[in-house]
């Protein structure tokens, strides 16, 4: 995928960290196991076995159209997250997508690092490194859950907003949109 930032790296900057995974042993035991926990349960719904964890890493890794990434803060497990083009996603028919623009996924599957405004620093951290490695998109789009308040008020912090609600096979989604920075700068609150 040319002049897109799907490739084996996520440029997030110190505190937070990136690896990609790629199917490799244990990786797919630790997202089946920390994606169990209630809180994810009740907003992901992916309470997949971990084979089923690691096909996905691997089809991923051999050229899909999604990236998924296991983010540390601080050398701690933070975050699961998938960044996609929109383009060749659920939400291809949602939206007048470009065929450089990005999408994401997010899970903090730490409990003990939610509600400490990690998350609003990490989503605007996220957002300013796809902007930096992917040139060419014009618009960074997620879409949680509706019913998950919580991560819907750090989008909003992060420069994320509301296009509209939309109905996805296995949820009710906020369509939340973030476009890249007229000046060509960063969204509020990131540094370079």
């Amino acid at each position: 995928m040319p002049d897109t930032l799907l490739d084996a790296r996520l440029d997030v900057r110190p505190p937070w960290s990136a690896t990609l995974l790629t199917g490799a042993a244990g990786e797919g035991e630790l997202l089946s196991t920390r994606m169990r926990q209630d809180y994810l349960v009740r907003t992901w719904g992916r309470v997949w076995p971990a084979e089923r964890w690691t096909e996905h890493f691997v089809r991923a890794a051999a050229g899909g159209t999604n990236r998924p990434f296991l983010v540390r803060y601080e050398d701690r497990l933070f975050a699961y997250v998938e960044v996609y083009l929109l383009t060749d996603s659920v939400l291809a028919p949602h939206g007048d997508w470009g065929a450089h623009d990005l999408g994401f996924h997010i899970a903090v599957i730490d409990p003990a690092l939610t509600r400490r405004g990690l998350g609003t620093r990490f989503v605007q951290d996220l957002t300013a490194a796809l902007f930096r490695q992917s040139p060419a998109t014009s618009q960074i789009v997620t879409e949680p859950d509706i019913a998950n308040t919580s991560i819907c008020k750090t989008l909003e912090r992060s420069d994320f907003r509301l296009v509209r609600p939309v109905r996805l096979a296995d949820k009710t989604a906020a369509l939340m949109r973030c476009p890249r920075p007229a000046s060509g700068g960063m969204p509020a609150g990131t540094g370079p």
